[in-house]
C-alpha cells in the first residue's frame, strides 16, 4: 500500500532524487542539492530526459529504466 508519510520520508533523506515516468518525463524533483541539477526543478519539469542530456547518455539511461522496470 502507498504510504506518503514514508515516501516523503524518503525522499528527503536522499540528497537527490528525481522520479522519471516510464517514456522518462521527469515527474518529480526531491531534494536540497538542486544545483547539481542541469536545470532548475521547475524547468525539469516539463521535460524529457532526451531534452536535457546529450543522445547517448539519454540512450544509456533510457537502457538503465527500461531493465529496472523489466526486472
Amino acid at each position: 500500500k502507498y504510504n506518503s508519510h514514508r515516501f516523503e520520508s524518503f525522499a528527503q533523506s536522499m540528497p537527490d532524487l528525481v522520479l522519471l515516468d516510464q517514456r522518462a518525463n521527469y515527474v518529480d524533483i526531491y531534494g536540497s542539492e538542486v544545483n547539481s541539477l542541469m536545470l532548475p526543478p521547475n524547468l525539469l519539469k516539463v521535460r524529457n530526459l532526451a531534452d536535457v542530456l546529450a543522445p547517448a547518455k539519454a540512450s544509456a539511461m533510457m537502457s538503465i529504466i527500461d531493465q529496472s522496470l523489466l526486472e
